[in-house]
């Protein structure tokens, strides 16, 4: 099964249809829907995208990607509730589903929630799929690629002054993407934080030197504070 074939994999009405050069199983009506309300979706017509994805899921209620679907939009237009009960819906179908934790956890943090936010992501690393590692470097609406979670995962322990568990996350996301920036910048912050100031000093200029943009900044005050 290719990484996309199960979003809208059904029994009946099969078709094959074809994205980015892929081609893949799908149940007709559902598939219709769902790429109506995915090229609304990328035109930034969430209202649009929204309505069909719904409609997607009336055809097929069960399949939980559509659930994910119609919830990153409800994310994306910032009707956290809306999309917080959506992606519920898509972890009571399939509780393993890691996009569906890590969507759920992100609203979560949103809410002020990090309680359950880091739960949520604690879900998600332990079922993300290692391929997603090498082939998908950002966030979109089918996938979240594992440095990513671990990124916010870390964060959010850090947050909650779970020092210990949040450094070692972060050294999990710089191990598997050396060139993420964000594991840096937050360790660097932290340790600058707790008094560690050469230490903090070091992993912000990583994080720099690796092109993050708000590094700079963050590291010209700490070199002006530490004086």
């Amino acid at each position: 099964m290719t990484s996309l074939d199960g979003f809208l994999r059904d029994n009946k009405y099969i078709n094959k249809i074809t994205i980015a050069g892929e081609e893949f199983n799908i149940n007709y009506e559902v598939g219709i829907h769902s790429l109506n309300g995915l090229n609304k979706y990328f035109s930034s017509d969430y209202s649009g995208a929204v309505l069909d994805f719904t409609r997607a899921i009336n055809a097929q209620p069960h399949n939980q990607n559509l659930y994910i679907f119609r919830g990153t939009v409800l994310e994306d237009f910032e009707d956290y509730l809306s999309a917080k009960n959506d992606f519920k819906k898509a972890l009571e179908i399939d509780p393993n589903n890691y996009l569906a934790a890590y969507r759920l956890g992100m609203v979560h943090s949103r809410l002020q929630d990090l309680d359950n936010a880091i739960l949520l992501l604690e879900i998600s690393n332990n079922n993300s799929e290692p391929f997603l590692e090498e082939e998908l470097g950002q966030n979109n609406i089918f996938f979240v690629s594992r440095e990513i979670i671990l990124g916010n995962f870390g964060n959010f322990l850090l947050d909650k002054k779970r020092f210990r568990e949040g450094f070692s996350i972060l050294e999990e996301a710089m191990e598997i993407a050396p060139t993420y920036t964000v594991p840096y910048l937050s360790k660097g912050i932290a340790l600058f934080n707790l008094g560690y100031k050469d230490l903090g000093i070091s992993f912000t200029q990583k994080a720099m030197e690796l092109g993050n943009d708000k590094a700079k900044n963050i590291l010209q005050r700490m070199l002006t504070t530490s004086v």
